[in-house]
């Protein structure tokens, strides 16, 4: 069942933000592996001019970042996208920080190091979110989806 889910995911194309390069690479490859495009930026205000720019389906980003945060970008997207799944990573897990998340209806909140198996769990939360607002993902054949 997981593996059925995972795989709409070569549907969508996710926008993966963070300002440490090395962890940038490193998530984009496995990343890859799932959805048709990962598109990646450096910062948030640079996100949110690809998100405006091109088709986004999903958004993991870090949470402290240059110009423009990942709570401040994860905001302003969710001020025009309801629906669109959102997740947050951070290398605090602190109170404060997620209490102020709370609004903005994540998918998940992941604190770092990600590993793997909490990584692709979090990829089913997001699915199960489109799901649960409606936005399911038909598979028609491997070429075509709905």
């Amino acid at each position: 069942m997981n593996e059925k889910k995972l795989n709409l995911l070569k549907n969508l194309t996710l926008l993966l933000v963070d300002d440490e390069e090395a962890l940038l690479d490193k998530l984009h490859t496995v990343l890859a592996i799932f959805f048709k495009e990962v598109v990646l930026a450096k910062d948030g205000q640079e996100a949110l001019d690809i998100y405006h720019s091109q088709n986004i389906d999903m958004v993991i980003s870090d949470y402290s970042m240059p110009l423009l945060s990942g709570y401040g970008l994860c905001k302003a997207i969710r001020q025009e996208d309801k629906y669109i799944p959102l997740v947050i990573m951070s290398n605090y897990s602190d109170k404060e920080k997620l209490l102020s998340v709370i609004p903005l209806a994540l998918a998940q909140y992941l604190v770092k190091p990600i590993e793997y198996v909490t990584l692709t769990a979090t990829l089913i939360s997001m699915i199960e979110q489109l799901e649960i607002n409606g936005l399911d993902i038909f598979v028609i054949n491997n070429s075509i989806s709905y």
